[in-house]
């Protein structure tokens, strides 16, 4: 099944933007959850059709690497194979961290997790303060971003 998550703030006059498709499946066995690259870029090949991806390719990385932290700090009773399907961004309002930002949302949007208001907050400054605009695509350092290792699944029978 298909999810869709996206990231928006504003702070200090500056908005920032991320938006993140994956496909979930279950895995069969009870190895470990999986987290692939299938993303085709339709979206900014949509909205930019001319566009040079190479310049996306951090994007890429920062979602896949959101989609694993997001891994990290949920309790599931399955295993699941993460599908990245899609990224949506635009030039002058995402960044790296944004994209990295939406991929954990779209994540706990799959397993119907809500984001504490604590842990929002530290998601929106981590955003804002890795927000480097003369360089949007550099990889923003998640190792000490600090979100509740204590989310659970909920529903997962529906995923």
């Amino acid at each position: 099944m298909i999810y869709v998550g996206s990231y928006k703030s504003v702070k200090k006059g500056i908005g920032l933007y991320g938006k993140v498709s994956i496909d979930i499946t279950l895995l069969s066995s009870n190895e470990n959850h999986v987290v692939i690259d299938s993303c085709l870029w339709k979206s900014i090949g949509k909205n930019l059709p001319n566009a040079n991806i190479k310049p996306y390719i951090p994007w890429k990385k920062t979602a896949l690497e959101g989609i694993k932290y997001a891994l990290s700090i949920i309790k599931t009773k399955y295993k699941y194979k993460i599908n990245l399907v899609d990224i949506d961004g635009h030039i002058s309002h995402s960044n790296s961290s944004s994209i990295f930002a939406a991929s954990i949302i779209t994540v706990f949007t799959a397993f119907n997790i809500e984001l504490n208001h604590k842990d929002y907050i530290k998601l929106t400054d981590f955003v804002f303060n890795n927000n480097n605009r003369k360089n949007i695509f550099i990889l923003p350092s998640f190792y000490f971003l600090g979100l509740s290792p204590n989310y659970i699944a909920i529903n997962e029978n529906s995923l």
